[in-house]
């Protein structure tokens, strides 16, 4: 996705919570891919709109999200989910792991993005 390299952090967070609640890893993706295009779209606003562009033909970042959204929704498959807050940190460092870090290709997310993904992904019950 976005590039030669691909990125894998979206995996690596959705199988974190998948893992955690136990949920389908393409349910995971489905919540994680558009919080992790909206933590990512002024850190690499370039990339974002080549992107859209082909996908959606969207010049408009945010447009082009809300149009992803509303296809994951088509498909009946939640954006968000209800959880303890006090486990975002605890699943960012799990997530994260011995590398301390998730992705590659596109940018190495640390405990810290990982966590801000998660806080656009999970409500706090």
């Amino acid at each position: 996705m976005l590039g030669p390299g691909g990125d894998f952090a979206c995996h690596g967070i959705a199988h974190g919570i998948t893992t955690s609640y136990g949920l389908a890893h393409g349910g995971s993706l489905a919540m994680v891919i558009p919080a992790w295009c909206e933590y990512m779209k002024d850190r690499h606003p370039e990339r974002m709109e080549n992107f859209f562009k082909e996908v959606f033909n969207a010049l408009d970042i945010d447009d082009a999200i809300r149009r992803l959204k509303d296809f994951i929704q088509s498909l009946g498959l939640p954006l968000k989910m209800k959880a303890d807050c006090d486990e975002i940190d605890s699943m960012a460092e799990r997530i994260a792991g011995a590398k301390g870090f998730v992705g590659e290709g596109f940018e190495k997310m640390y405990m810290e993005d990982i966590a801000a993904v998660l806080r656009k992904v999970i409500i706090v019950a």
